[in-house]
């Protein structure tokens, strides 16, 4: 149950942009415009935390590789009911919420930089919840 690349590729672009969206804003001192930008970034950081909650609960049920035969058993963390990149993905996907929920506050009290450095964060986090998604 792996993402295709070609659905990566615009998680990984729309984080980039929100880090650097969001930390030019911060530091501008544009808090109105930076907290919408948060704000759009909450709402993607829950679409994302929404993904991995559903790929976490799907995992690979009967298709797993502890429930076939060692000849029809294939390669991979996804064909592993506790592999513990099920775990990981989802940590990931929570603490890139939780960065832009911080991102978020830091700007409504005017610690821009701060909020920069967080935001840059929460799309570290969810580049390499991309990334280990799509291995």
């Amino acid at each position: 149950m792996s993402l295709e690349l070609e659905y990566v590729v615009p998680v990984v672009v729309a984080a980039v942009a929100f880090a650097a969206i969001f930390g030019l804003l911060a530091t501008r001192d544009a808090r109105r415009q930076a907290v919408g930008v948060g704000v759009i970034g909450v709402l993607c950081a829950l679409a994302l935390s929404f993904v991995a909650s559903f790929l976490d609960a799907l995992r690979c049920d009967e298709s797993c590789n502890e429930n076939l035969v060692p000849s029809a058993r294939t390669p991979g963390w996804h064909n592993t009911i506790h592999a513990w990149q099920w775990d990981a993905q989802l940590a990931l996907a929570l603490a890139a919420l939780a960065a832009v929920l911080i991102a978020s506050v830091l700007v409504g009290v005017r610690r821009g930089r701060a909020a920069t450095g967080v935001a840059a964060l929460a799309a570290g986090c969810a580049i390499a919840w991309a990334v280990l998604v799509a291995s």
